[in-house]
């Protein structure tokens, strides 16, 4: 064998292994989770408990199966195992309250977690949302749903489906896209490899795997932003013709049901769709970063009334997390910037502030002298702890629960490369439980990647 086919050989044991170990994780998940199907006033139930027990020892044989599967059979028990969980799911959402059950509102995404689970699948992926519909179809009718919400239903797990199989797709065309190459000669006494070649082989190869991965986030992002652009576009010219509920203490049973109930689905599809929109372009603009392709378009922006629009935007948010926003400017603060990325920036910050100081008042202000402008955005949230306050600006990182709030870690990285990119920098003052305040110090007049790279070209030029 030669040392190309040893190194797929190994690449796919060890995708074998993370697959089984993922599976094994899931089912116990699946265990753990079970209290969360007791409420009140029934409290434990066995139908939802069996149900779980069922799911996660499908998930237990199928990691047994694929042991000694060839590639036929993995893709047939992998087929199986997606039916099962949309089937199976479905049962355990109409045992916790039907469509009334929190469990139903993320069923829509079952399609995208089968495509993590089992990477490279795609018949996997339209099995579970083939599966699906179905099922929801059937949970729907018991309700007597009107026809243009099972209608709704039917789209959305479609659209899922479609984003879920295309990203599998590419991800399997990305694994398969290299040329075999041709065996060499075999040698009476081929030549033992030192240390370096060894070295150096692999750092190729890591570099050849991130490229990969950049690669096929860049071109996943692009392809689903732009059908998730026109579903938003639908969902908000819905939002203007269904005025949106205001906030009830009637039981959720009440609150789920009649038109009412037909508002808050819509509002719930409009949060997770945006939401979507977010983590995609988090992608974007991490693909972006790691080729160096960030472009800047600089114009003169008013940073105290983008502030005030942005904050606008967030007048829902704020009122849903109790979170009263103030503004303090004295007067306007005007420089050279990309407003694109200065909106960016600000909605980050925002966004920040709101996830981690729920229930307090968030305050934003602005100054300036000749040469910068500063914005400050406070909150008094759980604040950050001094060992954590710089790895929070990395890729990934996190200071928070990952159980209590929700993130993937790109957030204020990506708030502060944008910051970079624009000529200032971004600092953090931060009290446990006392909140945290960022501030971002910008040039009037930055020296940016463009304009040094314009400046570059135009003495080449000369």
């Amino acid at each position: 064998m030669s040392a190309r086919q040893q190194q797929v050989a190994d690449g796919t044991i060890e995708r074998r292994r993370g697959r089984e170990r993922l599976l094994f994780a899931c089912a116990l998940a699946i265990v753990l989770f079970a209290p969360a199907d007791w409420r009140p006033p029934v409290g434990f139930s066995w139908a939802p408990f069996i149900i779980r027990l069922e799911w996660a020892a499908a998930l237990v044989a199928t990691a047994f199966g694929l042991r000694r599967a060839d590639a036929r059979r993995t893709r047939a028990l992998l087929n199986l195992l997606a039916i099962a969980t949309a089937a199976l799911y479905a049962a355990l959402v109409q045992q916790t309250g039907g469509p009334a059950s929190p469990l139903f509102q993320w069923s829509i995404a079952m399609p995208a977690i089968v495509a993590l689970a089992v990477q490279g699948h795609a018949s996997a992926v339209v099995a579970c949302g083939a599966t699906l519909i179905p099922c929801g179809i059937a949970i729907l009718g018991v309700q007597a749903t009107t026809p243009l919400a099972l209608a709704q239903w039917t789209l959305q797990v479609m659209v899922m489906t479609a984003f879920a199989y295309y990203a599998s797709s590419t991800y399997r065309r990305a694994l398969e896209r290299e040329p075999a190459q041709p065996q060499p000669q075999p040698q009476q006494h081929p030549p033992r490899p030192n240390a370096e070649d060894v070295s150096a082989a692999r750092l190729r190869a890591s570099e050849a795997a991130l490229a990969a991965r950049d690669e096929f986030l860049a071109v996943a992002a692009h392809e689903l932003r732009t059908p998730l652009t026109s579903l938003l576009l639908h969902i908000e010219a819905i939002e203007r013709g269904v005025p949106m509920p205001a906030p009830s203490s009637t039981p959720i049973a009440t609150q789920w049901s009649g038109p009412q109930g037909e508002q808050r689905r819509i509002a719930a599809v409009a949060r997770q769709a945006r939401r979507l929109s977010g983590l995609i372009d988090g992608m974007l603009d991490v693909s972006r970063f790691a080729g160096g392709h960030l472009s800047l378009e600089l114009a003169q922006v008013d940073i105290a009334a983008l502030t005030r629009e942005v904050t606008q935007r967030f007048a829902p948010d704020a009122a849903a997390a109790a979170c009263p926003l103030s503004l303090r400017f004295e007067a306007p603060l005007v420089a050279l910037l990309d407003a694109n990325r200065m909106d960016q920036i600000i909605t980050n910050l925002i966004g920040n502030a709101l996830k981690y100081g729920a229930g307090a008042p968030i305050e934003i202000s602005g100054e300036g002298d000749e040469a910068v402008v500063r914005l400050t955005v406070r909150d008094h949230g759980i604040g950050i702890s001094p060992a954590d306050q710089e790895r929070i600006f990395l890729r990934f990182e996190r200071a928070a629960d990952e159980r209590q709030y929700s993130g993937a870690g790109l957030g204020l990285w990506i708030t502060s490369e944008l910051v970079k990119a624009l000529g200032g920098r971004i600092t953090l003052h931060s009290v446990p439980g006392a909140g945290a305040a960022f501030t971002v110090v910008l040039p009037r007049r930055p020296t940016t990647i463009v304009e040094r790279r314009q400046s570059h070209k135009q003495r080449s030029t000369a």
